[in-house]
């Protein structure tokens, strides 16, 4: 979600700058880099901020925000900028389809059909979770809860878990066994990489947290791996788990229990350095790569 003049927009600069087909460099702390699209050079010098959109160049130093950006780019004023952001965001705003198991008892499943919402985006944008992760996930929200979808792995939605912005709480879907199932199972077999380590979560924003980082992760919804999702992840093809537990007394034991059952079954392990943060969605960019240690 961006936030301009006092008004929110359903979309995020990494994606705009998608849109504009500008070719991005790289990321540098909190700025996207590219080489600027306002005077030739070889070597990007243009940073864009990812959250406020203000942009520099540090060799011509031209100057200014995403609008300005957009304007320039497109040979637009102001007024038209905004007007293209705000088409933007509008296109955004419904929820792709995927398939869905439909003989579910729950209405819940369908929920998730609709739209991301103005409190599902400003929910993510302060847990620091891009529209791009977002929609990766297919995550939706309405009426103040912010819905996961839950997927086996080949993608298809068998039911959905809820969680309350205001108060923090889950709902999860009567009749229906979460611990079954593992998050980011589906988008680890899609996108992941099996010689690289997969950080093991607790909870569904420490997993999106790591995917924003570019790190492939899953999470249990719990702190103790249950039998049905050990035997998902011995007959995947990633072999290499990476500690990624809350740093509480339930965190610990859980991931004491993860080793205990998982070495034996040929699974191998990393252990993590220790932060001082409750658990990886709490920890900045820098204190996350200082504590991934890979």
């Amino acid at each position: 979600m961006l936030e301009l003049e006092g008004k929110y927009y359903f979309t995020d600069i990494e994606h705009i700058l998608d849109n504009l087909k500008v070719e991005i460099s790289g990321v540098s702390g909190n700025n996207i880099m590219m080489c600027c699209p306002f005077h030739k050079e070889r070597k990007p010098s243009f940073g864009i901020h990812v959250e406020t959109g203000k942009y520099n160049c540090f060799s011509c130093n031209a100057k200014g925000d995403i609008i300005s950006f957009i304007g320039r780019i497109l040979n637009a004023d102001r007024k038209e900028a905004i007007k293209y952001i705000s088409n933007l965001s509008a296109k955004e705003r419904v929820a792709p389809k995927m398939p869905v198991n439909t003989n579910s008892l729950h209405n819940n499943i369908y929920d998730y059909q609709k739209y991301t919402d103005l409190a599902g985006y400003k929910y993510f944008h302060n847990r620091n979770i891009s529209k791009k992760t977002v929609d990766m996930f297919e995550i939706s929200s309405k009426d103040g809860y912010v819905i996961f979808p839950i997927r086996d792995k080949q993608g298809t939605i068998l039911e959905v878990q809820k969680r309350q912005i205001s108060n923090k709480k889950y709902l999860f879907p009567k009749g229906f066994n979460i611990r079954q199932y593992i998050f980011g199972l589906y988008e680890l077999y899609k996108y992941g990489d099996k010689d690289k380590p997969v950080i093991v979560c607790e909870s569904v924003i420490d997993a999106l947290t790591c995917w924003e980082y570019g790190y492939q992760a899953i999470a249990i919804y719990s702190a103790m791996l249950r039998a049905e999702q050990l035997e998902l992840l011995v007959k995947s093809p990633f072999r290499l788990f990476k500690d990624g537990y809350d740093r509480d007394e339930a965190g610990r034991l859980g991931w004491r229990v993860f080793k205990e059952q998982a070495i034996p079954r040929g699974i191998r392990v990393i252990e993590s350095k220790e932060h001082n943060k409750k658990d990886i969605n709490e920890l900045s960019y820098k204190e996350f790569l200082t504590w991934l240690d890979l």
